[in-house]
């Protein structure tokens, strides 16, 4: 019997997200950097842009993570 991982749809959920940011990253650093990056064949810059985007969310998420553990100012 295989049962289904309970926590399954929040790590859908948040694959899907990393894989919207992933394309909103590329495409911006595409539009900003295929100029500069003109003698790169398609593939390697595609290759650019993805480790671009891959290093952008990676420290994206470390960030969030951060931010979360800070306890809130208090309010006066």
């Amino acid at each position: 019997m295989n049962e289904r991982d309970p926590d399954a749809p929040a790590k859908e959920a948040a694959q899907l997200a990393r894989e919207l940011r992933m394309k909103e990253i590329i495409d911006d650093a595409a539009r900003r950097l295929r100029g500069v990056c003109a003698h790169m064949s398609e593939a390697e810059f595609q290759g650019l842009m993805r480790e671009i985007a891959a290093i952008a969310v990676k420290y994206e998420a470390q960030a969030n993570l951060l931010a979360a553990r800070r306890p809130s100012p208090p309010t006066t």
